[in-house]
């Protein structure tokens, strides 16, 4: 069972099954990232009504969304505190992959100086990145995924379980894995 990206999957089998990994291989993925931040209500000048914002794409320069948790899920958070969470998504996250941190950090609170007129420094800060963590279903991606489940077949004995063939969700991926763990469990598993 491989339960992995796509592109790994690809890596792995490369010696075992070419025609495989070449269809594995060319699910293109989207990047993600995220920046959180926790302020003092008291030291934000900006607008917090409503639950955050969107940013059209011919406006953007690093995030595309703002989220005010303590306005979503206020037993999150501390009263008198605010905790905001921006999101950095493609292009825009595949082209900071290499940066720090502290550089994407940086960016995404200009942008919030900028949008929503931030200008106090937050109490803390958590980053995280996920490079080529979201497969893209693009036109003909059913037909891939058949080809992926024939050339799969194929192989005695090999199972492939990943968000890149039918929904992206963990949802999708636990329903994916209690799937093939009973193909597994059949007699002719």
């Amino acid at each position: 069972v491989l339960a992995c990206p796509a592109y790994v999957s690809a890596g792995l089998l490369a010696g075992v099954a070419p025609a495989l990994c070449s269809e594995l291989d060319v699910i293109p993925y989207s990047s993600a990232m995220l920046v959180s931040l926790l302020y003092r209500k008291a030291d934000l000048n900006g607008d917090l009504r409503g639950f955050g914002f969107l940013v059209p794409r011919d406006e953007r320069r690093t995030i595309a969304a703002a989220t005010w948790i303590h306005r979503k899920f206020p037993s999150r958070v501390q009263p008198g505190f605010a905790a905001v969470r921006a999101f950095v998504v493609d292009p825009e996250a595949t082209a900071l992959v290499a940066a720090s941190a502290n550089e994407v950090t940086g960016l995404a609170r200009g942008d919030l100086a900028r949008l929503a007129t931030f200008s106090a420094d937050p109490m803390a800060i958590r980053f995280y990145a996920w490079p080529r963590s979201m497969p893209q279903y693009l036109v003909g991606h059913g037909q891939r995924v058949a080809r992926i489940q024939a050339l799969t077949a194929q192989q005695n004995g090999l199972y492939l379980v990943s968000n890149a063939f039918e929904g992206i969700g963990i949802p999708d991926c636990v329903r994916l894995g209690k799937e093939t763990a009973k193909k597994i469990a059949a007699p002719n598993g």
